[in-house]
Formats: C-alpha cells, structure tokens, sequence
C-alpha cells in the first residue's frame, strides 16, 4: 500500500529516535506529514433513478478531461436531447469551439505543472 510504501521511505532515510541517529548517522525527523486522497465514487445502482451523484475525478487524470465527461453525462440525463455545450454565437467567424479552448486550458496547465516539478 502507499502507507506501508511511505512508512519504508521514511524508516530507510530517518532514525526514528537519538540513540538509532548517533548509531547510523541518519537525521531525526522532527516533524511529518502525509495526505491521503481516497476517491469517492457514486454507485447509481443502489438508489432511486431521480438521484444524481457524481465521482470524484481520478486521482490521475490531468486536467479535467474526467470531469467534462461526467458533466456531460449528467447533463444527457437532465435534458435529454439537448445540446451540451453548444457552439458559441460568433464561434466560428473566430474558428474556435468550446473544446479547443477546453484543450488549451488544460494543455496550459500540463505545462504549468510539468515546469514547477522541473524546478
């Protein structure tokens, strides 16, 4: 698991009290944290057709692709046969659709963080 994964890491780099540190030279850690993100999901089966629930987005996905999909298949139950996100009015005298904003955004912040974990 990622605890027992965390726990290993943290006992081969830190001594966990004095006497193990002045033993193998290893630093005491003073102080630690650890966050956990458990993913929450909606099991639609197992209440009434009028509820609606969401799932947290994967804890994986980047950006919010996952969360466009889920958007979108709410918003088919709650006004079926209905446009989700149509064209803008003027869209296309500018060639652009809601998606290649959408996909700028995200690209946008890929990159964003790809060059923060760089530094």
């Amino acid at each position: 698991t990622a605890h027992s994964s965390l726990e290993s890491a943290r006992n081969h780099l830190f001594a966990t009290n004095l006497e193990e540190s002045l033993a193998s030279g290893k630093p005491v850690a003073i102080w630690g944290a650890r966050w956990t993100q458990q993913q929450r999901s909606w099991d639609s089966q197992r209440v009434p057709a009028n509820l609606l629930g969401v799932s947290d987005a994967p804890v994986h996905s980047e950006g919010f692709g996952e969360a466009l999909k889920e958007c979108e298949r709410l918003f088919a139950r709650v006004c079926p046969g209905e446009a989700f996100l149509p064209e803008m009015e003027g869209a296309g005298e500018l060639g652009r659709t809601y998606e290649h904003v959408f996909d700028d955004m995200t690209r946008g912040e890929i990159e964003d963080a790809r060059k923060r974990a760089e530094q």
